[in-house]
């Protein structure tokens, strides 16, 4: 797990084992690395807030704006909070596999593409096998043509899960 996942993934499971009410982001964010001092450097900072932003547009946390400072305060049932991770994860590491097999795809496509070009060098230097050559030719091509469909359903795929 990336993390960054497992940053989201600890911080869902701390504010799912507690209540806070009228609470800066800043007290939020102190309780979370008192419990997870590993996400205490600066550089969590930003992921920490954009989570407590994404809870809040998701309607497991409530927010006051009406002061300078905005109060946080917590509107989930932990069986909620937990079920929304887990729809999280579950979506993230499926995302992670179609990305993955995206990559791999590509790489053969390059790879079936090159094997093409070749293919064409050896048709001119060895003309008196140009038929069997020609065949192979048209199997690759077939081969890439598929390829590339496959990448047009991951890329529709990764574009549909990623909504989610």
């Amino acid at each position: 797990m990336y993390i960054n996942q497992t940053l989201k993934s600890c911080l869902v499971e701390f504010l799912a084992t507690t209540d806070f009410k009228a609470k800066e982001f800043k007290d939020i964010r102190k309780m979370f690395i008192e419990a997870y001092p590993e996400f205490k450097a600066k550089k969590f900072y930003q992921k920490i807030y954009q989570t407590v932003r994404e809870l809040q547009e998701c309607g497991f946390i409530s927010v006051d704006n009406s002061t300078c400072t905005y109060k946080y305060t917590s509107a989930y049932r932990s069986s909620d909070l937990l079920d929304y991770l887990a729809n999280k994860i579950t979506s993230s590491s499926v995302q992670e596999q179609l990305y993955q097999d995206y990559t791999r795809l590509e790489e053969e496509v390059e790879k079936v593409k090159l094997e093409i070009d070749i293919l064409a060098k050896y048709m001119r230097l060895y003309p008196i096998i140009v038929d069997k050559i020609s065949c192979c030719v048209l199997d690759a091509k077939m081969y890439l043509k598929s390829l590339q469909s496959e990448i047009t359903v991951l890329n529709k795929l990764i574009a549909c899960v990623s909504k989610n």
